[in-house]
């Protein structure tokens, strides 16, 4: 189990939060690979982490940022964690790995 430091940040009207965790995270290497309208989307979890992948299409204007709806908020177990994206053939799509590191108090 990983363990977080929380330092706060007190102003007259707002609250500010920076999170820094007291031992490094593995890098998240998020691998994507595609069989005709299939696109299958992998990487490996750590336990209590929370990970949400990100799409855009190559038609997207202004290359806007979405969640894919079947990996939002998935919780890490240790294990791969496996999906499977749906694409036609005349679409690129862009992907990317979002992670959120829980934050605990002491």
């Amino acid at each position: 189990m990983k363990i977080y430091s929380v330092i706060l940040l007190l102003a007259l009207v707002s609250c500010v939060s920076t999170v820094v965790p007291t031992e490094p995270l593995a890098e998240s290497v998020l691998i994507v690979t595609r069989s005709g309208e299939q696109v299958f989307l992998q990487w490996a979890s750590e336990p209590g982490i929370h990970y949400t992948v990100f799409y855009t299409d190559s038609s997207s204007a202004g290359r806007r940022w979405l969640p894919l709806p079947a990996a939002v908020k998935l919780r890490g177990t240790g294990e791969d964690i496996k999906i499977s994206d749906s694409v036609p053939t005349t679409v690129q799509r862009r992907y990317r790995l979002q992670v959120d590191m829980p934050v605990r108090a002491k």
